[in-house]
């Protein structure tokens, strides 16, 4: 019997993710939507594999979730599904993805099936040590990790000043690094501010908040 448990703190994104499971494969489904729950609900249930959402609200995310899983059962399946694109553009807080897992975004799903066999495949890549494998349906934006730390400091609002104390540069590095970042994403040489918005859009359109 395949005990599944399922983290998402979106109701209705839930209740959809689990009507389109074959109740074959998975005859047990919980549902929760706190870190805190998941992990009473993973000491009792002790399923085999865990459907994790990434963003759940304040507190611990789904990864400090899915490594305090592995802790307890090293080898449980762990598949993260998020509107995410890339886990770089969010602040892991130096947090790696654990090995073995699967890494899909919400909109590369073309198929609810496809969120079974992922979950399926998952219980045997669990015993591997590969790194996790990552699903999007964006190509990659080719971003260098400062890059990728730059775009959330900016969506965040952070004033040249304050990005250029964050990252130990003066402010006209910061100011270069921004033109640099622009010029990636393909936007068009405009003013300091058009750039700005255009820039944290972007960032937005990639987490799936617009």
């Amino acid at each position: 019997m395949t005990k599944l448990l399922i983290l998402e703190n979106d109701g209705f994104a839930a209740s959809f993710i689990k009507a389109n499971l074959s109740h074959e494969d998975f005859p047990t489904i919980e549902i929760t939507d706190t870190a805190s729950s998941a992990m009473q609900l993973f000491r009792e249930l002790k399923p085999a594999v865990c459907l994790l959402d990434i963003e759940i609200g304040a507190g611990p995310n789904g990864i400090d979730v899915a490594r305090a899983m592995r802790r307890l059962n090293p080898v449980v399946g762990i598949v993260f599904l998020t509107s995410v694109q890339d886990p770089r553009l969010i602040d892991l807080k130096g947090l790696d993805l654990p090995t073995g897992s699967y890494y899909m975004a919400k909109n590369s799903i073309s198929e609810p099936g496809e969120i079974a066999l992922a979950l399926l495949d998952s219980i045997s890549l669990a015993k591997s040590d590969s790194d996790c494998e990552i699903r999007t349906s964006v190509p990659a934006l080719n971003l260098s990790t400062g890059q990728y730390e730059l775009i959330r400091f900016i969506a965040e609002g952070l004033s040249n000043k304050e990005i250029a104390s964050r990252k130990v540069v003066t402010i006209k590095s910061a100011e270069n690094s921004i033109a640099r970042l622009a010029k990636k994403l393909q936007i068009q040489d405009l003013t300091a501010n058009s750039q700005r918005v255009l820039i944290a859009k972007k960032y937005f359109e990639l987490i799936g908040k617009v």
